[in-house]
């Protein structure tokens, strides 16, 4: 395993640890965006894998997807009432 992939799983798994509490608690949903990120396909298979691990609903990892492959920060994520 390349140092980067390497890396972008380290990066990828915080990332996941922290939204899976997350989404499900709050109504927001992201589109997917057009990402200008660049992922190799071993970096998207990676991904997939440790979304598909994680036993969450199809409409919670899509989410969680859309958002570590995006590459801004939309300011209307928050905590429902």
């Amino acid at each position: 395993m390349s140092a980067s992939l390497a890396a972008f799983l380290l990066d990828t798994q915080r990332v996941i640890r922290y939204l899976e509490d997350l989404m499900p608690k709050i109504s927001y949903r992201p589109a997917p965006q057009r990402s200008t990120k660049k992922t190799t396909s071993s970096e998207r298979d990676a991904l997939s894998k440790e979304l598909g691990s994680l036993q969450l609903d199809k409409t919670t990892t899509d989410s969680i997807r859309n958002v570590i492959m995006s590459d801004r920060i939309d300011y209307q994520v928050g905590l429902d009432d």
